[in-house]
């Protein structure tokens, strides 16, 4: 009996956590994911192509999906959600561990393939009205929810130094308090953090490293102010 006991102790003394788990605490279950994940299945997460695909030929899964670009740049909302499920039911149901992708949307000026279309970055900038960005980035944000993305490449903080620069469209302005206004009602808006930004307006480098949701020294402290 008292071997019994033991042996039954000691099994559940080694129960690990199940990643697939969701009352358990989210570190426990990450812990347990990669475990179990195959150097291939790893390599894999860090895939993210632009491009429509055949999730079929992802035996091992994929990191992050275009809604736009993955779904043949569908006609309407309804007809790009019935095709992000499709080849996300394939990625969850057909790969080893069932590891869903992450799917991604500009949502700079518009949430949604067929949504609500707003001005630019620059022309919104130049409204120098903060709280009707913030109306706008709430639309854009319920429109990129709704639609099954949860990545967006927004906001920008880049600000308007060199008209050379290209793509100016997508920064709020000139102006140097401008970019960081826009940015932190956008934040807000979106229910997200700054994540990364292409041009620093602060140290000047051409490429900001994104890391785990921080942004460069310079870029976090414009978006913090």
């Amino acid at each position: 009996m008292a071997i019994l006991l033991l042996l039954l102790t000691a099994a559940q003394v080694s129960v690990a956590v199940h990643y697939t788990d969701r009352t358990a605490p989210i570190s426990e279950r990450v812990a347990d994911l990669l475990g179990r994940m195959t150097l291939e299945e790893k390599i894999a997460q860090t895939y993210a192509p632009y491009s429509r695909i055949d999730p079929a030929k992802f035996p091992h899964g994929v990191g992050q999906l275009s809604v736009d670009s993955a779904t043949g740049k569908a006609s309407s909302p309804a007809e790009m959600v019935r095709e992000r499920n499709r080849i996300q039911t394939v990625m969850v149901n057909s790969t080893r561990l069932g590891i869903p992708a992450s799917w991604s949307q500009e949502a700079l000026h518009s949430g949604a393939t067929g949504g609500t279309v707003f001005p630019e970055l620059v022309t919104q900038g130049s409204s120098w009205d903060p709280e009707l960005v913030t109306q706008i980035a709430a639309a854009i944000a319920l429109e990129a929810r709704a639609t099954g993305t949860d990545v967006v490449f927004s906001p920008v903080l880049n600000q308007w130094v060199d008209s050379r620069f290209g793509r100016l469209q997508e920064v709020p302005g000139a102006v140097s308090g401008l970019p960081k206004v826009r940015v932190w009602v956008r934040v807000r808006a979106f229910g997200t953090s700054c994540c990364c930004c292409g041009w620093c307006p602060k140290c000047r480098s051409t490429r900001t490293r994104p890391s785990h949701g921080k942004c460069c020294r310079q870029c976090r402290r414009a978006a913090d102010h």
